[in-house]
């Protein structure tokens, strides 16, 4: 799970459970939705620059600089994903810039032909978030891949967290009427953990800018 690299009030996760996380992924392969949205773009853009918000361990990000992206830029705020980002920036000189900042201070001032998001962009916090989407959108290049998941509003953290932006489908519909849906799938888990006991549910969102 993502933390730091929200606008919210207060974490989510601790600081320790985000490190762990981050330790555990480093090598672990890439994500289906990585390697799903990479296939999909590059079907017309053989070198894509990739925006990846939230990149945490970088493991998506590196598989994309290994498998064609011409350039990767990464946002995320959190300390402890620093580390891994310099690394990354050190075998990819040139291809891998990092920004670390908050979703909602990052000026999305260019255009990227595949941004993805994967469990990240409900920790921006419920204030402002459709705008933030709006701008992530805003800055697809046409015929650009848009391939992220949202929290789903039947999440069991729902009464728990309060200050993230859980979605339904009938929200997320919504926010991409402009762009032409590839593939959309709920994802719906249960969850056990000390202390915790109940249903995880994500919508996985892979889109095309027409």
């Amino acid at each position: 799970m993502r933390t730091l690299n929200t606008a919210s009030k207060t974490p989510f996760v601790s600081f320790d459970d985000w490190y762990s996380y981050c330790r555990r992924t480093r090598h672990a392969p890439p994500s289906d939705l990585a390697r799903s949205s990479l296939a999909l773009i590059k079907r017309s853009r053989p070198n894509p620059h990739v925006l990846e918000l939230g990149p945490g361990s970088c493991r998506d990000s590196r598989f994309f600089l290994e498998n064609g992206a011409e350039l990767v830029t990464g946002v995320d705020a959190s300390p402890v994903v620093r580390p891994y980002a310099s690394a990354l920036a050190h075998d990819f000189s040139g291809r891998f810039v990092f920004h670390p900042v908050l979703f909602g201070d990052f000026d999305f001032g260019e255009k990227y032909d595949l941004i993805f998001a994967l469990y990240s962009l409900q920790y921006h916090g419920i204030e402002g978030f459709e705008e933030l989407v709006e701008r992530v959108l805003g800055s697809l290049a046409p015929g650009g891949v848009f391939a992220a998941t949202f929290i789903g509003a039947d999440h069991f953290m729902k009464r728990i967290w309060t200050d993230v932006a859980f979605s339904s489908k009938q929200d997320i519909d919504r926010r991409l009427e402009s762009l032409r849906i590839e593939n959309i799938h709920e994802q719906r888990d249960m969850e056990y953990d000390v202390g915790f006991e109940g249903l995880v549910n994500h919508f996985v969102v892979t889109a095309r800018k027409p």
